[in-house]
């Protein structure tokens, strides 16, 4: 049985969310205040995890947990860099999952890396695994609705710049 997560921004407290709780391809994937508690009558909002072990592609950092796919619940797609983009600013959006083989598979993995190796399972930032990239809420916004991008690690440690950061729990 999978077993489903929700993603909340440290910056702004809210979670990851598929806009208008969209289960078509190309839809924005945004940050919305956590309805109820989350559990899988929210399925916009709640995520399964699945670790992809027999990747052997270049990975843009080392981690314990690596590479993964992201599945929605509610759509079943997986969370996409728009157009397989390497660049900073770039919407991240959910997309049908690639073949295995295909080229534009490292555009859906991603690595979650512990901000703090001491503490692997509170903040994490999520890493893009084509672009190398950061799952970043778009000028660190706390308005709900706002995009979620991928954009270069901040140099300030954090705590200063938390929109980078995510908080990651199962549902129950």
């Amino acid at each position: 049985m999978p077993q489903y997560s929700y993603f909340v921004n440290v910056n702004s407290g809210q979670v990851l969310d598929v806009q208008d709780a969209s289960k078509a391809a190309d839809a924005s994937v945004v940050q919305n205040p956590k309805e109820g508690s989350t559990s899988p009558d929210v399925p916009n909002q709640v995520w399964e995890v699945v670790s992809i072990d027999d990747y052997h592609g270049p990975l843009p950092v080392q981690s314990l947990m690596g590479p993964v796919l992201i599945y929605n619940k509610n759509s079943g797609l997986v969370l996409d860099v728009e157009n397989a983009s390497k660049a900073a600013g770039t919407r991240v959006i959910q997309y049908p999952k690639h073949d295995y083989n295909s080229p534009e598979l490292p555009n859906q993995l991603w690595i979650i890396q512990a901000v703090k190796a001491t503490e692997p399972n509170t903040h994490s930032y999520i890493i893009n695994v084509n672009s190398g990239l950061l799952l970043d809420v778009d000028n660190a916004s706390k308005a709900p609705g706002a995009l979620v991008i991928q954009y270069p690690k901040h140099t300030l440690a954090p705590p200063d710049l938390p929109n980078q950061v995510w908080e990651w729990g199962f549902v129950v």
